[in-house]
């Protein structure tokens, strides 16, 4: 069996943290490894802990998931960002995509969703390794 992929959640306030890991942790293909509130100590955590897959949200204790966005990709392509806001505006949306987020979700309506998109992310990311390995074969 794989090793759980790491989950780190970057969300100031407690009670969504607390959801999301009520939601995330029956599935044992995930193992959440931290949490930040800042941007500070997401980018800390993020280098120390090299999750697969991070929880953004935008608006932070101190600062801006922007910050955190631009520092991941400066570091790692692979790791899969799903941006996880309250401030879902069309603009931010793009902005996040541009700058390398794999999914924009709107905590008032997708909160549902995040465990689906982790689930896919991890699907495709296996995908992506098989076929590498079999052409790395052929």
């Amino acid at each position: 069996m794989n090793e759980p992929n790491k989950i780190l959640i970057v969300e100031d306030s407690a009670f969504i943290q607390e959801r999301l890991v009520n939601q995330i942790s029956p599935y044992p293909e995930f193992n959440i490894v931290g949490f930040a509130k800042n941007v500070h100590e997401a980018n800390l955590k993020f280098d120390l802990l090299m999750p697969q897959i991070v929880i953004l949200d935008m608006k932070l204790e101190t600062g801006y998931g922007l910050e955190v966005l631009i520092h991941i990709r400066s570091v790692s392509k692979d790791c899969v960002v799903i941006v996880f806001t309250n401030y879902a505006s069309d603009s931010i949306r793009k902005e996040c995509m541009e700058l390398g987020a794999n999914h924009f979700l709107d905590k008032s309506f997708d909160f549902e969703k995040v465990i689906e998109k982790c689930q896919e992310s991890v699907h495709i990311h296996n995908r992506r390794n098989n076929i590498n390995i079999a052409s790395f074969l052929l």
